[in-house]
């Protein structure tokens, strides 16, 4: 061996300790990589299964359909004073929270028009008009919770106790 063929040698060992240094760091980013997009999709399907639980839960079917009911019949079979309650605890706020925020806005603006219809209807029929919108805003809200987090539950109406009035007379 020359010295001649030397500075080969060294071209060699650098260009190989080069390229494992490069396939070394190239695996390691793709490892990476892999991780961060296995964990965004167990974040986002627990985000979704959180969004799917909280819109099955017991207080937003109430809301959703129970309050509907009442909206649409005028018929709240815990009584006025239930109703009443209910009401003020959607006011403030004391509902279920959405993690996707359309959702979670959609969701507030329903709840924000149920309150108000609830209200007026309590007082007397409300106009088609106010029907028209207030359907549009709960499509609305379907809508973007179908587009969130897929197709949504069948839920069947909150049993409510009967009015205390009815209870104590029992």
């Amino acid at each position: 061996m020359g010295a001649e063929s030397l500075p080969g040698l060294a071209g060699m060992l650098a260009t190989s300790i080069v390229g494992a240094l490069f396939a070394y760091y190239l695996k390691d980013w793709l490892d990476e990589r892999r991780y961060r997009r296995k964990e965004r999709r167990e974040y986002k399907k627990n985000h979704m299964n959180t969004d799917r639980d909280a819109y099955a839960h017991r207080s937003t079917v109430l809301a959703r359909v129970n309050l509907v009911g009442y909206i649409g019949r005028g018929i709240w079979p815990a009584g006025p004073e239930d109703l009443q309650r209910l009401l003020q605890n959607l006011d403030h706020g004391n509902h279920e929270h959405f993690l996707d925020e359309t959702v979670d806005s959609a969701w507030k603006k329903f709840l924000q028009k149920s309150v108000v219809l609830a209200r007026q209807r309590a007082s007397g029929p409300l106009s088609s008009a106010e029907l028209e919108s207030f359907h549009r805003i709960r499509a609305d809200f379907e809508d973007a919770a179908k587009r969130s987090f897929g197709p949504l539950p069948k839920s069947e109406p909150v049993v409510l106790p009967a009015p205390v009035s009815q209870r104590a007379a029992a």
